[in-house]
């Protein structure tokens, strides 16, 4: 459980800065999807 929290915080920050650049808003979808 502590494994996924690490992994989806990390996917959180990648999108929130590279992704956010690149998806542009798709990324609050994903975030929300995952």
């Amino acid at each position: 459980m502590a494994r996924g929290y690490i992994l989806k915080m990390a996917h959180i920050v990648l999108t929130s800065g590279l992704g956010n650049q690149y998806a542009g808003g798709q990324t609050e979808l994903e975030i929300e999807a995952v």
